[in-house]
């Protein structure tokens, strides 16, 4: 009895001295990272990381290093892009645009016979829904972007205007804006909405930045910003329109800050 009682008092003693270890709770950013990663894993088939078989974020951060060449081009091309493509509709004329609206339920194409075919792609696959009409395309319709609210779908070709015109009534709710350059060809390249939709940015065939605002229905910037064609513009984040990117045919990519415009 005494011997049982002395290894019951140890035991309770061990148990007393150790030191109970709490795994402590995982930062926020770390669970979205690797939800993040396991999304990206499960829709690309990619495999665990490994020195040949190497995920997303590894590719990413050897990109970032310099270290991006080699069989890394074969990887990102064999798990990371498409490998099969899906004919949803053949057009007698040269496509060359289109764009999905940021949540991705509208796919939106347009050609060189100035119609645009507007997509439902809620189901991953594209269905086929309407078409309309662009006006006072030059050559071709070659950028488009939508709202915010994906109601207003704003498109360029060689004009001096960009147009505006709702999805839901294009042919009679329809907006010619114009940019007022001072040469007399002249072609927007890439414009985008402001993450608020009251703006538009345009890059263009001058050489410039146009921002034409939406309230007081006026261009109400032009920035003399690259030495060549600009060929894509785009706001830095979601959030603000103070800071605008810029790339073009001098090969540079600038940066602006608006406020110090």
């Amino acid at each position: 009895m005494s011997r049982q009682r002395t290894n019951s008092q140890s035991r309770n003693a061990r148990q007393e001295n150790e030191t109970v270890q709490v795994q402590p709770k995982p930062h926020k950013e770390i669970l979205q990272e690797q939800a993040h990663l396991m999304q990206t894993i499960q829709k690309t088939n990619a495999l665990p990381t490994t020195s040949k078989n190497p995920n997303m974020l590894t590719t990413q951060r050897r990109h970032e290093l310099g270290k991006f060449g080699g069989n890394y081009f074969s990887h990102v091309g064999q798990r990371f892009l498409p490998l099969e493509c899906e004919y949803s509709l053949e057009l007698s004329a040269r496509l060359f645009c289109g764009k999905f609206s940021k949540s991705g339920d509208i796919f939106v194409s347009a050609a060189q016979d100035e119609i645009f075919r507007v997509f439902n792609s809620k189901t991953g696959k594209l269905k086929f829904d309407k078409e309309f009409s662009a006006k006072d395309v030059g050559w071709s319709v070659l950028d488009m972007d939508f709202s915010a609210d994906q109601k207003w779908l704003v498109y360029s070709s060689w004009s001096h205007y960009i147009h505006l015109c709702d999805l839901n009534n294009p042919v009679s709710d329809y907006k010619a804006l114009n940019l007022k350059p001072a040469i007399q060809q002249f072609c927007v390249f890439s414009l985008r909405f402001s993450p608020s939709s009251d703006e538009i940015i345009a890059g263009s065939s001058d050489c410039s930045i146009y921002v034409y605002d939406l309230n007081t229905n006026k261009r109400v910037t032009k920035i003399p910003a690259h030495e060549n064609d600009i060929n894509t513009v785009t706001f830095a984040d979601d959030i603000s329109s103070n800071v605008i990117l810029s790339g073009s045919d001098d090969c540079l990519i600038k940066v602006w800050d608006r406020r110090s415009l």
